[in-house]
């Protein structure tokens, strides 16, 4: 199962990449066309491709600024409430017949 998961993920990551790559070369190749005006589909196109490009490149940016972040998180607030004084004897796991 293991293998199966790293095979489905490695495909999905290699469609991501040649989707972004083939969206480049449309970019590229469609930079000089003839614009239509409002509701011009090639520039739509083309907004969406950055649209998606600055999405892509947010995700990691974020994501390390919650890394970097959780320490000074982490030092103030504790994650775990301090159960020591719960020491009722069904806490502490205490046989009470004989």
């Amino acid at each position: 199962m293991k293998n199966r998961t790293r095979r489905a993920v490695a495909l999905t990551a290699a469609v991501v990449c040649a989707v972004f790559l083939l969206s480049a070369f449309a970019v590229v190749f469609q930079s000089e066309h003839d614009c239509a005006g409002d509701g011009c589909p090639v520039c739509a196109g083309i907004a969406a491709f950055f649209s998606s490009l600055r999405f892509l490149f947010a995700v990691p940016v974020s994501a390390g600024v919650l890394f970097a972040a959780g320490p000074v998180l982490r030092s103030g607030i504790p994650l775990r409430p301090d159960r020591s004084g719960n020491r009722t004897p069904i806490a502490l796991k205490v046989k009470l017949t004989r």
